[in-house]
């Protein structure tokens, strides 16, 4: 299991590398594609700090939830099946591609519902009862910890189906779970572990510093880097032949 973890961290910091490679490629095309939903998410975040209506902050919320599809969709179209895939100033239309992406989250909840009442259960319930007898507070952070770990490692089973949609060759939650079934450890590191371990600084000082704009301009930054890791992950385990991209850029 050890050895497992060494390759996999390994592999991780491969894409990460090819990553960087291709975003620099493609640095020129990407600027232009989402300099707008960007722009609009750092928008988004200004407002929610200035404005603390509740019905406001739910629109803006929905907004947020919009624009990260649309970033999400373009990065995926980019990486996987080249510039030509998307107009040259990004995507400034919804379509049903962007509906079964948003949704897709959706099912993915439901379909995890049943996991996060469990979470709740033993942390609020079975983790004082039981391991806060002997550890306390450390208990209980304990079972939060391995609670959240166990949530995030399943969502990340179901990752694929969205460069999936984002190419317009969807997959069901089922045939992603079994596809990643040899590729847990690296989806787990890439697609979670990695965004937390590099997002906490940036949490850490934009609390200390009452910087409450940072994480509207670096959490987009780390999305298209692990959009763009995601999209290789996707074109390593499902390659796309000549007629299936032909299909998916029309």
């Amino acid at each position: 299991e050890i050895s497992a973890c060494l390759v996999g961290s390994e592999m991780c910091i491969r894409d990460r590398v090819n990553s960087l490679k291709i975003l620099y490629t493609e640095a020129k095309q990407l600027i232009k594609a989402l300099i707008l939903p960007i722009s609009c998410y750092v928008l988004v975040g200004y407002l929610s700090e200035v404005i603390h209506d509740v019905w406001f902050q739910a629109l803006l919320f929905i907004f947020s939830l919009l624009l990260t599809t649309i970033i999400c969709v373009t990065v995926h179209r980019l990486i996987i099946l080249g510039p030509s895939s998307i107009p040259t100033w990004g995507l400034l239309s919804w379509s049903k591609r962007e509906s079964s992406f948003l949704l897709c989250s959706l099912k993915i909840m439901i379909k995890l519902a049943p996991i996060i009442l469990l979470l709740i259960v033993c942390y609020f319930i079975i983790g004082p009862l039981i391991i806060g007898v002997n550890f306390g507070k450390y208990g209980q952070l304990l079972i939060l910890i391995t609670s959240i770990g166990y949530f995030l490692w399943c969502c990340s089973r179901y990752y694929l189906v969205f460069p999936s949609i984002a190419v317009s060759q969807p997959i069901t939650l089922q045939k992603s779970w079994q596809l990643t079934k040899y590729r847990q450890a690296k989806l787990f590191f890439v697609i979670i572990l990695y965004p937390i371990l590099i997002g906490l600084p940036f949490q850490w000082l934009a609390y200390k510093f009452s910087l409450t704009f940072l994480d509207s301009i670096v959490w987009p930054l780390l999305l298209i880097m692990e959009i763009t890791v995601l999209s290789l992950t996707y074109i390593e385990i499902i390659p796309l032949d000549g007629n299936n991209i032909s299909h998916a850029q029309s």
